[in-house]
């Protein structure tokens, strides 16, 4: 799935620069893909086409870079977390099994839980809430 990208970044203690997004019909919560900026590399975010299933990639070069982003950095959830290290990232739970869950700032630092996961050929964005 590509998890183990997002788990580098941790390791090596990744923080979020910005995030950009392809917009379908307006709407930030599903994106055609996803562009997030650490300081430690750029990791594109889309879903596969023949298997429906999130597609995660290392971002070399410019070429690789998705066409028609636009800067998502004041947009819900982002604007929660721009600054803020990668602390963990780790498969989605019950029914949400195809899900890429990060976790932006240590436990005790008021940490951010933002989702990512295939929605019907886009890519869905959720906001975790603390209520567990």
């Amino acid at each position: 799935m590509g998890i183990e990208l997002f788990e580098r970044v941790v390791h090596g203690s990744g923080q979020l620069l910005g995030a950009e997004v392809c917009l379908l019909g307006g709407r930030t919560h599903e994106v055609g893909a996803l562009v997030l900026t650490f300081d430690v590399g750029r990791i594109a975010v889309r879903v596969e086409p023949r298997s429906q299933s999130l597609g995660i990639e290392f971002v070399a070069s410019p070429e690789q870079v998705p066409t028609g982003l636009e800067a998502a950095r004041e947009e819900e959830p982002w604007w929660r977390v721009i600054g803020s290290p990668l602390v963990a990232a780790w498969a989605g739970g019950p029914g949400h099994e195809t899900a890429v869950c990060l976790q932006f700032r240590a436990a005790d630092q008021s940490p951010r839980v933002i989702c990512v996961e295939p929605r019907g050929g886009s890519v869905a964005i959720r906001l975790e809430t603390s209520a567990d």
